[in-house]
């Protein structure tokens, strides 16, 4: 996945989840075998803009994997029902699998659900009690962790959730987690969270079983926010002649936002280039 920046443990991981959720789905759906290896469930720890979001979608198109996005903070409560509605949950995944089978790629629902990929975005917000809502999120989690535990239809599917985890964090590094480290080279902090740190944080000890791998993304130094400016230059933003990297990469680092700050600083850079352009069309105010 040359199209992501860095983060090489998270690809090796994903790498082993696809591999096994193939060798499954062979044996299982092409073979009809009965003995084949059960499916891997991971989550992925980065503060916000490092790429979890970019590094899943990229990973599943250049495998062609079937994936459905979801966001913990969407699935709120509805009507009397105290957390997700899991009737609602299971069909939007059924559907999932169904709409998906109109690509000539996919031939059944349940080939599908044997190898699609199910990512879960903002799961930290979940480790957040929320007392007026009535703890949405611990009925979430049991919501997914019914999906998960589920042994028939759904028994296939790889799940992938993703989260910042930023308040675990905050007595272990410095607020500023992006880009903390002195050292002009990409930092990988794998022990900077632990299993206990996330249970205290609020998820259940039963969900946090459900998901054998964690790995937290590398954190990026002010170097890697140059590099992947000058990248960005090279390819998507090749308008731009003047842009002073340093400035940019460090705006970046202490942003909060991470390679999202960069973005949003090139495409203005980029808007008033464009609107100096003499090709461009008339204005009409």
């Amino acid at each position: 996945m040359n199209e992501v920046y860095g983060h090489a443990k998270a690809k090796r991981v994903l790498e082993v989840l696809y591999n096994r959720s193939q060798e499954r789905y062979y044996k299982k759906c092409v073979k009809g075998e009965t003995s084949y290896p059960e499916r891997l469930n991971c989550l992925i720890v980065g503060p916000s803009g490092t790429g979890k979001t970019h590094l899943m979608k990229t990973f599943a198109e250049q495998h062609n994997i079937p994936l459905l996005c979801l966001d913990a903070t969407e699935l709120m409560p509805t009507g009397n029902d105290t957390g997700v509605n899991k009737k609602q949950l299971r069909k939007l995944i059924i559907d999932f699998a169904h709409e998906t089978t109109k690509k000539p790629q996919f031939f059944s629902p349940e080939g599908v659900l044997n190898q699609m990929f199910i990512f879960v975005d903002e799961f930290d917000k979940l480790a957040t009690s929320f007392d007026s809502s009535g703890n949405w999120n611990k009925h979430v989690q049991s919501s997914f962790l019914t999906m998960i535990e589920d042994k028939y239809e759904l028994s296939g599917i790889s799940w992938v959730f993703a989260g910042a985890f930023s308040m675990c964090r905050e007595d272990k590094v410095k607020p500023k987690s992006i880009g903390f480290f002195p050292e002009n080279k990409m930092e990988a902090v794998t022990d900077q969270l632990t299993e206990k740190d996330i249970i205290k944080a609020g998820i259940i000890p039963e969900m946090l079983g459900r998901i054998p791998l964690i790995v937290q993304l590398d954190t990026f130094t002010l170097t890697n926010y140059e590099e992947i400016v000058d990248k960005l230059v090279q390819t998507k933003y090749v308008k731009l002649t003047n842009v002073n990297t340093k400035e940019v990469a460090e705006t970046a680092m202490n942003s909060g936002q991470g390679v999202r700050s960069i973005i949003r600083q090139l495409e203005m850079a980029l808007i008033d280039v464009e609107a100096d352009d003499p090709w461009a069309m008339p204005s009409v105010f």
